[in-house]
C-alpha cells in the first residue's frame, strides 16, 4: 500500500482508497502507449475516476489520508491553485504539499490536456525537467521525465516531444545552466512560479548536426535511465506490475531508438548492440500487447508462461545448445521472464510462489478492459475462457450451484459463494456474495477482505457499503463501520 490514514478508519476505507489510487495510475500507464480521445476520459470519469477523486478528498478530511513516507510517486503541477511548497514537481512522500486527493487529480488533469493537445502536454513536461536541472543538473531532468511518464501523467508521444526538444536545443549550449537559460528567452527563472508561468522560447530549437558534451550527456541519461526501467520490470513481483512495464516500455524504447536514429546516427558498436538487443525486448512486449488486445490471450501466468516458452523459448532452443545455455540467454536477453518466475518457469522449482502472477488484480482489470478491450465492464469476464459470459448464464451457474446443497446451511452458503466468486474473480456481486456467507459464518476479516475487493470493482453501490458496515461492526470496528453506514446513505441520497 502506498496510502495510510487514521487508526479507526484502517481496515476498509484506506485499503479501499489506496485501490482505487492504484487503478488511476495503472490508467494512465497503460493509456501512454497512445493518445486517448476525448470521449474515452469523459466515459471513465462518468464510471470510475469522478468517483474515486470525491472519495479521496472525503477520506482526506475523514480518515487523514496520506502518503507512506518514503514513496517515490511523481507529480506534476497543473491547477491554477497549484501549491506553492509543492514546487513545478516532483516526488511526494507522507508529509509533502501533495496528498491523495491532489495527486488524482493531477493525473486526471495531465489526461484531459493530453486528450485535446498533446504539445501542450511536452511543453509542460519541459518545464518540469527544465525546472529540475537548474538545481540538479541533467540527469535528474531526464530521470524525472520518464518517471512522469511511468507514473501515468503523459503519453510517449508527449515524453518523445519533451525529449527531443532538450537534445535539439543542447546543440546550442555547454551546459545545462545555459540549456535552462535559452529556453526562457536568456534568463532562467528565479522561482518555481517563473517557471510555470514564462513563456517558453522554442524558435532557437532545432539543430541536429552539432554534438555537444551537453547532448553526450543527455543521451547517456535517457540510456541510463531506460536500463532502469528494464531493471525494474525484471524485478516486477506481480502480473499487474509486469504487464503495465510491458505496455510502457515498449513505447519507451522506440521513442528512444528514434530519439538515437534522429541524433546519433552512427553509434559506437556497444550502442549498436545494446539498442538492437532492446529492439527485440520490444518486440516482445508489442507482441504479447497484440495478443491480448486481439482477444486471443488473456493477461494471466498462463498465457505469459506459454508466450515466454512457445513464442519466445522456442527460438533460442532452436539456435542454442545446451539446456542451460539457452534458459540463461532468455532470461537474460529478453524481459518475457521476471525474477520472480525464473523458477517456475525455468528451473522446475515447482515450490515457487506465482500466487500475484495468476490473474490481474481488481484495481487493474477495470483500465485493461476500457482501453484494450472496447470499454466493457469487467464483471462478467471469465478469465479462464478469455470471453465475456452473458448475464443469463452466469445467474444459471449460480443457480446451478445452489442447487447442489442439500441444506441451506452456513458451510453451503459459503461453498456456493466461493465456486461463484472463483468462477468470476471480477464480479463484485460475487465477492458481495462471498463476503456475507463469510461474515454469516463468523470468518469477520475475511468477510471484510471480500467486501474491500466487491467496492474496488463497485465503489458507488450503496448496498455493499451496508453489507461491508454490518461485517465491520461484527469485527469490532465500530467508527469505521458507522462511516460505512453513512456513506451507503449518501449514495441512496445521491441517486434520488
Amino acid at each position: 500500500m502506498v496510502l495510510r490514514g487514521s487508526r479507526e478508519h484502517s481496515r476498509l476505507v484506506v485499503p479501499l482508497a489506496d485501490a482505487l489510487l492504484q487503478e488511476m495510475i495503472t490508467f494512465g500507464r497503460l493509456a501512454s502507449s497512445e493518445p486517448l480521445k476525448p470521449e474515452q476520459l469523459t466515459h471513465y470519469a462518468e464510471k470510475r475516476a469522478g468517483f474515486s477523486l470525491s472519495f479521496m478528498e472525503i477520506c482526506q478530511k475523514v480518515a487523514q489520508l496520506e502518503f507512506v513516507p518514503g514513496d517515490r510517486i511523481v507529480y506534476s503541477y497543473n491547477t491554477g491553485n497549484w501549491p506553492s511548497a509543492a514546487g513545478v514537481a516532483g516526488y511526494v512522500n507522507g508529509h509533502g504539499a501533495v496528498g491523495p486527493a491532489l495527486l488524482a487529480t493531477s493525473l486526471f488533469l495531465n489526461w484531459n490536456l493530453q486528450a485535446t493537445n498533446e504539445n501542450l502536454v511536452s511543453a509542460r513536461l519541459l518545464r518540469c525537467a527544465l525546472s529540475r536541472m537548474s538545481t540538479g543538473g541533467v540527469r535528474p531532468g531526464v530521470a524525472l521525465l520518464i518517471d512522469l511518464y511511468e507514473g501515468g501523467h503523459c503519453s510517449v508521444g508527449a515524453l518523445y516531444g519533451a525529449l527531443d526538444s532538450l537534445l535539439s536545443g543542447s546543440g546550442h549550449c555547454e551546459s545545462a545552466t545555459q540549456l535552462v537559460s535559452r529556453f526562457f528567452s536568456g534568463t532562467a527563472p528565479s522561482s518555481d512560479a517563473e517557471f510555470i508561468n514564462t513563456e517558453l522560447d522554442l524558435t532557437w530549437v532545432g539543430d541536429e548536426s552539432t554534438s555537444t558534451p551537453l547532448r553526450s550527456d543527455l543521451i547517456e541519461a535517457i540510456l541510463l535511465r531506460t536500463s532502469e526501467s528494464i531493471a525494474a520490470a525484471r524485478s516486477s513481483s506481480s502480473l499487474n506490475e509486469w504487464y503495465v512495464y510491458q505496455v510502457q516500455i515498449g513505447e519507451l524504447l522506440g521513442g528512444v531508438k528514434a530519439l538515437q536514429e534522429k541524433y546519433v546516427p552512427n553509434p559506437a558498436l556497444g550502442l549498436r548492440i545494446m539498442i538492437s538487443q532492446w529492439e527485440e525486448i520490444r518486440a516482445d512486449g508489442v507482441g504479447f500487447q497484440l495478443a491480448c488486445r486481439a482477444g486471443l490471450a488473456f493477461p494471466s501466468y498462463m498465457n505469459l508462461a506459454a508466450y515466454a516458452l512457445d513464442v519466445v523459448g522456442a527460438s533460442y532452443r532452436g539456435r542454442v545448445t545446451g539446456e542451460d545455455e539457452w534458459k540463461d540467454r532468455l532470461f537474460a536477453e529478453r524481459l518475457v521472464i521476471p525474477s520472480d518466475l525464473r523458477g517456475a518457469l525455468l528451473d522446475g522449482d515447482s515450490a515457487a510462489q506465482t500466487s500475484s502472477w495468476e490473474r490481474l488484480s481488481p484495481s487493474a482489470i477495470g483500465p485493461w478492459l476500457f482501453l484494450f478491450r472496447d470499454r466493457q465492464e469487467p464483471g462478467l469476464y471469465d478469465p479462464a475462457k478469455g470471453v465475456f459470459q452473458d448475464p443469463g448464464d452466469a445467474m444459471a451457474y449460480f443457480n446451478e450451484l445452489g442447487q447442489q446443497e442439500h441444506s441451506p446451511d452456513a458451510e453451503s452458503e459459503l461453498e456456493r459463494a466461493t465456486s461463484f466468486s472463483q468462477r468470476f474473480p471480477y464480479l463484485s456481486a460475487a465477492h458481495w456474495e462471498l463476503g456475507v456467507a463469510l461474515d454469516n459464518a463468523k470468518q469477520i476479516e475475511a468477510a471484510i477482505n471480500e467486501m474491500v475487493t466487491a467496492l474496488v470493482l463497485t465503489p458507488s453501490e450503496g448496498l455493499i457499503w451496508q453489507s461491508a458496515a454490518v461485517a465491520l461492526n461484527h469485527g469490532g470496528y465500530e467508527q469505521e463501520a458507522r462511516f460505512c453506514d453513512r456513506f451507503a446513505q449518501f449514495l441512496s441520497d445521491s441517486a434520488t
